[in-house]
């Protein structure tokens, strides 16, 4: 039988899920939390069910298996053709979050299994569908239940709540979000606001952390891993004093007509961030969903990038399918992974990046930043557009920032001066500051 060879912090990671069957590892990425799930599987011979991103369990984990444990057996539940029939002798059946409907319909005989929650933060929102239906298939699992990621509350403590209900039915945070919100939170509203908001009161984020800490498991990467030096660098953009007109217009008016005839308004504060984020990528959505390009300031500033980074491949963050467009019609032969792109397509990309045979390589956050190695094809990323969440922020980054990168890695951002690209680039370091404090209070509740 093989036998997995741990190092001395991924095994203190399964003795402490064994003493603590319903956990939240917090472990950054490159420091082997598929090595701990496979080594707690072997040892309690406890059959296991892994809910994840779909890349991750397409690819990742089933190469994790192969790799270091391939005595046990496993089954991937994806596409049309997935099923239950005949699992019950099956160690682990892997699954993306997105099957759970499927999953809530099965009916049968079914063997109890440990629950692992892959980037347990894609639970972190308490009123989804997800969520909702993960609180009812609780009686499906034994006693092991975890959590893992490195970025436990992207956004803010609020976001604990969910993953660790999840574990411990609300025994640490509140048995809903009403009591979690009586305890921790305060709220607050404006006039004209529909609605209440709640954010977690300054003096209680201990209370909080003091909650949860006893079942968290902590492991940084700079502690026990060899990592690249990483470099952030801003590159300023401005836009002419025609559009700056433009784009004050729209964000005091709610409201610019285009000299095409077309007329572009946002009615409420929400929509108008996003029209103004539009805007500073190069065009607007019409309310048809057409898109209208404005300028190419930043299209500017990442052909000059290409041209001075002699031949270094470079990963290229977007958030737009518009801004998308615009860039094809510079660099028609880049390939991209967002939304429209097949897993068969991504894969196909993700070989030829790390081989090292694509210059430039486009790619949506939200489809590239969980479950995918890119360390051998560059150590450049560039924010054509920085994006509001953190998780994606960090998630990304760390696809070149990680364990077996050669070279140090270098994070370009494009920032608009004097436009919302600056309270962007605010917001993400406040989410940074608060999330490192929350890892360094777990880090430091279990070496006291």
């Amino acid at each position: 039988m093989t036998k997995l060879k741990l190092h001395g912090y991924q095994a203190r990671a399964v003795e402490f899920c064994l003493a603590n069957p319903a956990c939240f590892l917090a472990m950054d990425m490159g420091t082997g939390k598929t090595a701990v799930a496979l080594s707690l599987t072997k040892q309690t011979g406890v059959p296991l069910f892994v809910l994840g991103p779909l890349r991750t369990i397409h690819s990742s984990w089933p190469a994790e298996i192969k790799k270091w444990a391939p005595d046990l057996s496993f089954r991937v539940l994806h596409g049309n053709t997935k099923s239950l029939a005949g699992s019950s002798n099956i160690d682990i059946l892997l699954m993306n979050y997105e099957g759970l409907p499927w999953l809530a319909k099965q009916q049968g005989s079914w063997v109890k299994r440990a629950i692992i929650y892959d980037e347990s933060s894609m639970c972190k929102s308490h009123s989804t569908q997800r969520f909702k239906l993960l609180s009812k298939m609780k009686p499906l699992w034994r006693d092991y239940a975890i959590c893992l990621s490195a970025t436990p509350a992207p956004n803010s403590l609020q976001e604990l709540w969910a993953q660790y209900a999840l574990l411990d039915g609300g025994k640490r945070l509140g048995k809903n979000i009403s009591e979690f919100r009586r305890r921790y939170c305060r709220s607050f509203s404006y006039p004209g606001m529909p609605f209440t908001q709640y954010e977690v009161a300054p003096e209680k984020r201990q209370d909080i952390i003091d909650a949860v800490a006893p079942i968290t498991f902590r492991l940084a990467a700079e502690d026990y891993l060899e990592m690249p030096s990483l470099t952030y660098n801003d590159i300023k953009c401005e836009l002419t004093l025609k559009l700056t007109k433009q784009y004050k217009q729209l964000e005091t008016e709610f409201f610019l007509a285009l000299e095409n005839g077309v007329e572009i308004e946002a009615p409420q504060i929400a929509q108008l961030g996003m029209k103004l984020r539009q805007f500073i990528q190069g065009g607007l959505y019409e309310e048809n969903g057409t898109w209208h390009t404005l300028h190419t300031v930043k299209l500017s500033a990442l052909k000059e990038l290409v041209e001075t980074s002699a031949g270094q491949p470079i990963l290229c963050a977007i958030q737009f399918k518009g801004e998308l467009a615009t860039i094809r019609q510079a660099f028609p032969a880049a390939p991209v992974i967002a939304g429209g792109t097949t897993a068969k397509q991504a894969s196909e990309y993700i070989q030829q990046w790390n081989s090292g045979s694509i210059p430039l390589m486009l790619c949506h956050p939200a489809s590239l930043s969980h479950g995918v190695n890119l360390q051998a094809g560059g150590h450049i990323l560039l924010w054509y557009g920085l994006p509001w969440s953190l998780e994606q922020y960090i998630q990304l980054t760390g696809r070149l920032y990680r364990q077996g990168q050669k070279h140090g890695v270098i994070v370009h951002r494009l920032i608009m001066d004097e436009t919302i690209d600056l309270a962007v680039a605010k917001a993400l370091e406040g989410k940074s500051t608060a999330q490192r404090n929350l890892l360094a209070a777990f880090k430091a509740y279990h070496n006291t």
